[in-house]
């Protein structure tokens, strides 16, 4: 209850136990705010997702720098790629599963979307091994090795 008291003090006019209006309203519209803010990051996600999945392309990446994002709590890795002789750039969270490993200078398969190949996913759980030196240059339907 202690608490309570203590959320419901921040409303108050100082010296009184009168309600500001106006703190209520900005609350209220700031709680609003983020709702929105978060449906619309997750909406966009899963329609890149979605996107990427229907336009589905598979090429080989590599990995150029990891750095920590400022935007997240998880490191990031930076990674470029080539569709039909142009080069992309584009970065990706390292989940924890693969935060230990040494990523730099490495090659990794990338899906992405031929219809808007800035659209790309790199996949850390998928390394390209030695054996695969070209890449056709407007990707694979499957990744080599993973047919359906």
């Amino acid at each position: 209850m202690k608490l309570i008291e203590e959320l419901k003090a921040n409303y108050y006019k100082k010296g009184t136990k009168e309600i500001e209006p106006i703190k209520v309203i900005i609350s209220i519209v700031s709680v609003i705010v983020l709702v929105i803010f978060y449906f619309y990051i997750t909406n966009d996600v899963k329609s890149k997702e979605a996107e990427r999945k229907k336009y589905l392309r598979y090429t080989v990446g590599s990995t150029v720098r990891r750095y920590k994002n400022p935007k997240s709590s998880q490191p990031t890795v930076e990674f470029v790629f080539f569709y039909n002789l142009v080069r992309y750039s584009n970065r990706e969270h390292i989940d924890a599963a693969y935060e230990g490993l040494d990523v730099i200078d490495k090659r990794y398969y990338v899906e992405f979307s031929y219809k808007n190949p800035k659209n790309s996913k790199l996949l850390l759980m998928y390394p390209v091994p030695d054996s695969i030196q070209g890449v056709p240059d407007d990707g694979w339907e499957h990744m080599p090795g993973f047919k359906k």
